[in-house]
């Protein structure tokens, strides 16, 4: 309702008892707090447009809420899902996930180790489940939150602790030694010799083992390469 169609209803009934009041009698005229008579109406009118306004506002709570429901298809099956409630959920998806990566941190998106790659699946999985419509759409955008939470707290806990830091990000490997290669290691990381050739020739630049002073699998999967002086 709009302030000026209460303002002139508030007026009205204010001065309506001195309209119908002779004014020798208005002055005559109290309740019993000892105002005068129209500001009973007024109060009165107060109250009831104050209810008027609070069911107002449920009313348009609850109209949103169902906007949102019908827009996102909150509660429908997912094979009943239209083309426009699927790509409303995958722009949302979309934004909360660009405010998710900028929450957590950068060096996550390049899956340096298995914890930085277990994260990017697990959310990326999450999160197309909230799209398609097989799980409960906001619960999974607040665990997708959670989870950028948690992978920032391990992250500084494996900062101040080198031990925790390499229970959840594993530790490097060596490979090769003074020219020789680690077989021991090499078959209990699945790295073939075929493998460090590879990458000698791509990273090292030679083909020659004898040159390469140490060479570990790095906890990013990459092989780096030491040559012998």
């Amino acid at each position: 309702m709009s302030w000026a169609f209460r303002f002139c209803l508030e007026v009205y009934f204010f001065l309506l008892p001195r309209a119908i009041t002779p004014p020798c009698e208005l002055s005559d005229k109290t309740n019993a707090s000892g105002r005068p008579i129209g500001f009973d109406y007024l109060a009165t009118l107060r109250r009831l447009f104050g209810r008027f306004d609070l069911v107002m506002e449920r009313s348009n709570m609850n109209t949103f809420s169902e906007l949102l429901h019908t827009l996102l298809g909150i509660g429908t099956e997912p094979r009943d899902l239209t083309f426009l409630q699927v790509s409303i959920r995958g722009v949302v998806v979309f934004i909360a996930t660009l405010i998710m990566v900028r929450l957590g941190s950068k060096r996550s998106l390049a899956e340096k180790t298995a914890f930085d790659a277990v994260f990017i699946v697990i959310i990326g999985s999450m999160l197309a489940r909230a799209i398609n419509g097989s799980e409960a759409f906001f619960p999974t955008l607040g665990t997708g939150f959670v989870l950028v939470l948690l992978h920032r707290l391990f992250g500084f806990a494996a900062y101040y602790s080198h031990a925790f830091g390499m229970l959840v990000k594993g530790k490097p490997v060596v490979l090769v030694e003074a020219g020789k290669l680690q077989r021991k290691n090499m078959l209990w990381e699945h790295i073939t010799k075929h493998d460090v050739e590879e990458d000698m020739r791509l990273d090292a630049e030679t083909e020659d083992l004898s040159k390469i002073q140490v060479a570990r699998l790095e906890r990013s999967g990459d092989i780096s390469f030491i040559k012998a002086g």
